[in-house]
């Protein structure tokens, strides 16, 4: 691009080539040296530019410029206050030099692109939930830091460079009740080509937000405001309240498996995710991993049951779960750990005996895990306070 004669018009073309680089403003200061102009004419012209619609500015920001001493004096760094205006192209202006720049033929990825032409860096845009799956479907490359408030997506060393990814997430409630991710245009336009238009094609118009999502309110105040929140989690909150109850059963762990690297909360809104989901829960709660050991041991030494009192009419030993209802009985439990494994067993019986459609009647099938994970967690949690009390009379 040819540089124009006037001083006005070079100002203006640098304003806009350091956008292009930073995605940023500038200030006064910058655009009088990189010029050698004087910083009060620079001045006067960012506020013409304003004037004329041409942009935006942060005026009489105070800032202090930095001296430092010459090699071998010794002197120390001083601080120079000065007041100047920062300036911020308006969009048309850069839309208007992306595309009669050159910069147009470069074909850059679809989100650097909106920065070129003027989207603020942390803007967020939004994506359908189904986004996520392409990670979650090769743990082999991605690491994944999921809650029901956000995550992290990044790429490990040994994957593919075509498939860069680092990106921080949030979710968040639609008014229709139906869940979306977000991210901000800084992280978005960072990944590579691919990556970007994987993202692209699960864009979404921004959603009416559910202004009683607390989940959103998490990411946004950790994203802007910067604030030490927890996302909930709510398969680790099963994996500790699991710790917990093995914890009480020492030295016979209730549970003979926490880890299960497939289970994940559904990303596809469908039956079938669901089930999904919870055949792989079940396999860290259910029958294979919940042990008859320690309940015997707790209904003998703490509640007076003998062994015959572990076989059924017809003759059978009891399952685990069945001695886990036992132990529930005898504590007088309301909220009970094995309402709770059953209720997660009846989507794992589906997702292994049943051919179910992927279509979706429900606004979000990941609430209704999570919700399967927190009455898992409740439940739990009063089995430990039960048992507590008991080994305590």
């Amino acid at each position: 691009m040819t540089i124009p004669s006037d001083i006005d018009s070079q100002l203006f073309a640098e304003a806009l080539r350091s956008w292009c680089r930073t995605f940023g403003g500038i200030s006064a200061i910058d655009l009088a040296k990189k010029l050698h102009v004087s910083h009060e004419r620079v001045l006067r012209v960012l506020e013409s530019w304003v004037d004329a619609g041409r942009g935006t500015m942060n005026a009489n920001v105070e800032l202090s410029q930095i001296n430092l001493p010459a090699p071998g004096s010794a002197s120390a760094i001083s601080f120079t206050p000065i007041t100047t205006h920062i300036f911020f192209p308006s969009r048309e202006e850069l839309t208007d030099h992306f595309y009669t720049s050159g910069t147009v033929r470069s074909e850059p990825p679809e989100f650097k692109k909106r920065l070129l032409c003027g989207e603020h860096q942390l803007a967020l845009c939004f994506f359908s939930e189904e986004v996520l799956a392409r990670y979650f479907g090769r743990l082999d490359w991605y690491e994944v830091d999921d809650s029901s408030a956000g995550g992290h997506i990044w790429l490990k060393s040994d994957a593919p460079e075509d498939r860069y990814v680092d990106v921080r997430f949030g979710k968040g409630k639609s008014q229709d009740g139906k869940i979306f991710v977000t991210a901000i245009y800084k992280d978005l336009y960072r990944l590579s080509p691919s990556e970007q238009r994987h993202w692209h094609a699960h864009e979404i118009d921004p959603p009416r937000l559910d202004t009683k999502d607390d989940n959103f309110r998490l990411f946004a105040a950790r994203t802007y405001d910067g604030a030490c929140v927890e996302f909930p989690k709510p398969i680790k909150a099963v994996q500790d309240s699991i710790i917990k109850l093995n914890d009480k059963f020492n030295p016979n762990p209730l549970f003979g498996r926490l880890e299960n690297e497939h289970l994940r909360t559904p990303v596809v809104n469908t039956n079938k995710a669901l089930a999904d989901s919870c055949s792989e829960l079940y396999k860290v709660i259910g029958s294979d991993s919940l042990k008859a050991k320690p309940l015997k041991l707790f209904l003998k030494n703490r509640c007076g049951k003998a062994e015959a009192d572990f076989v059924h009419d017809s003759g059978r030993p009891l399952s685990a779960l069945q001695l886990l209802e036992c132990v529930e009985s005898e504590l007088g439990l309301t909220t009970c750990l094995s309402a709770a494994i059953n209720d997660v067993a009846k989507y794992r019986i589906e997702a292994d005996h049943k051919v179910l459609i992927t279509g979706s009647d429900r606004p979000s099938y990941g609430e209704e895990f999570a919700s399967l994970c927190n009455q898992f967690v409740a439940a739990a949690n009063s089995l430990v306070r039960a048992v507590e009390a008991k080994n305590v009379t």
